[in-house]
């Protein structure tokens, strides 16, 4: 409508039409305001749909990065989201100045286990264990699964002294709530929070970690040689 109304316009540059010819000049004037009513309908039309598409991604968009922050088997936050998360606590407590602890959780010999009992059993007492973490802490704390049978707590407002005595009792529990095998251990590991990166801290907790691996292997085999 709106190009027919404009060739109309552009011809009457060129032809003259008679006075008495009205019809002409309303075929010329009234189809133009039509057509840009149509063109304005049109694109608030399109710019509806294309709030829509946006608000659709970005629903999509919050739905995988939530799955990709939770553990499928465990329903518990993945290392990922324990980044994140550690991240924003370290700046907390240095606006604060309030302590800030991290802890590691290995279960020992769970490999060993897996073979005894078969994969079903070993994801099950991971999911039994996520649970009986989560029911020992504080509602400020927050436990994620790191991989396979490694696990990490965030300890906000918790001093290293603290943070001991909150999950001194973790590896007792396991073990009488479970039921689980002489040979099944828990390995816990503490480290206060000093950094200023969650980088850093996370890199000076497995070190901690592996300190502590190394500790208890080394008294497992003196405890081996003392026997024989």
């Amino acid at each position: 409508i709106l190009v027919f109304s404009l060739s109309l316009d552009l011809l009457d540059e060129f032809v003259h039409y008679p006075d008495d010819l009205r019809l002409v000049s309303w075929l010329e004037s009234l189809p133009q305001p039509l057509g840009l009513m149509l063109i304005a309908i049109g694109a608030l039309e399109w710019r509806k749909e294309h709030l829509l598409v946006t608000r659709q991604l970005a629903t999509r968009e919050k739905v995988l990065r939530e799955h990709q922050w939770l553990d499928p088997l465990t329903t518990l936050y993945t290392a990922r989201y324990f980044h994140y998360l550690l991240q924003r606590e370290i700046s907390h407590a240095a606006e604060s100045a309030q302590p800030l602890c991290i802890a590691h959780v290995n279960l020992t010999c769970f490999s060993r286990f897996n073979q005894s009992y078969g994969s079903h059993a070993g994801d099950k007492l991971l999911h039994h264990v996520s649970e009986l973490i989560s029911l020992l802490l504080r509602p400020s704390d927050c436990v994620c699964r790191e991989h396979s049978d490694r696990f990490l707590i965030l300890l906000p407002n918790t001093d290293y002294a603290h943070a001991r005595q909150l999950l001194a009792g973790l590896p007792n529990a396991i073990t009488s709530e479970l039921n689980t095998p002489a040979y099944l251990g828990c390995q816990v590991t503490l480290h206060e929070v000093k950094e200023h990166s969650a980088e850093q801290a996370l890199d000076a907790l497995t070190e901690a970690a592996a300190h502590t691996s190394a500790d208890v292997q080394r008294g497992i085999t003196r405890a081996a040689r003392a026997r024989a």
